[in-house]
């Protein structure tokens, strides 16, 4: 078993982004560790970014296309009345992190997921730090509501045109307590189980309402039914980790790492 490993999921779209973040991650996160690009076989790379590819010491993993045709013909046939940006028709390929919880990655003890762009701005050590200090059955990640902590993610959902799919889905989780994006996830291997990635497919399908994809899903699963996940802690070895964007009067560099700057 190898010691750690930092996964991405991009399709071509994205390539640009994921090659940024992984040379960022190389020279100013110093991390010499595994790193693995998760991509399906319709996402073609540009001799180019082969060559960038291999200069970085990074593994392209396939997988085949999660099956979203039940997902996608409920929506199509009754379209969700309210939505954030139409991501469950136009972002499906954010359905590909669900390849991060295949048995494939157990061969790591440690597995950090970040999204394609993400900015790195000091060394990524303190996250391998933070994961130890933990239950081996604890997937870590940033509270989708903080600062604020609303304790509630029912809107994460569509109600208004599937209320009897949506109230099935308030009958078996908690949706009125803090949940997690899925910017950046942090976990050791052993809560990979061999049903895990299909746990997952199958709520994807039982509840098709979900209006951010994957974010969800892992919300309901993780969240709702395991029960495993715990808050990233925001602050580490006199350092900021991660956060979705600078807050305050704070400039980014306070950061590890952050999605976007504002």
């Amino acid at each position: 078993m190898g010691e750690r490993c930092v996964v991405l999921v991009s399709n071509s779209n994205y390539f640009q982004k994921a090659l940024t973040t992984i040379y960022m991650l190389r020279t100013i996160g110093n991390y010499s560790g595994s790193i693995v690009l998760i991509t399906d076989n319709n996402s073609i790379l540009h001799n180019s970014d082969h060559n960038i590819i291999k200069s970085l010491s990074v593994t392209i993993k396939t997988f085949e296309n999660i099956d979203l045709s039940y997902v996608l013909v409920k929506i199509n046939g009754t379209p969700f009345k309210q939505t954030i940006d139409r991501r469950e028709l136009t972002k499906t390929f954010q359905w590909h992190k669900l390849h991060i919880f295949d048995t494939f990655f157990k061969q790591w003890k440690y597995i950090l997921y970040i999204d394609a762009g993400m900015n790195i701005y000091k060394e990524v050590e303190p996250f391998w730090d933070i994961i130890q200090n933990y239950d081996n059955n604890v997937l870590l990640a940033h509270s989708d509501t903080y600062p604020e902590f609303k304790n509630n993610y029912k809107n994460q959902f569509e109600q208004l045109s599937y209320p009897e799919i949506f109230q099935e889905l308030e009958n078996l989780v908690d949706l009125s307590c803090d949940n997690f994006q899925t910017t950046m996830l942090l976990f050791n291997s052993d809560i990979i189980k061999e049903s895990t990635k299909n746990d997952l497919i199958f709520y994807m399908n039982k509840f098709p309402i979900s209006k951010t994809n994957e974010q969800g899903i892992m919300n309901v699963y993780f969240n709702g039914i395991m029960k495993i996940w715990e808050p990233l802690p925001t602050y580490w070895d006199n350092t900021f980790t991660y956060d979705f964007w600078n807050r305050g009067t704070f400039q980014p560099t306070k950061y590890i790492m952050t999605k976007y700057t504002r």
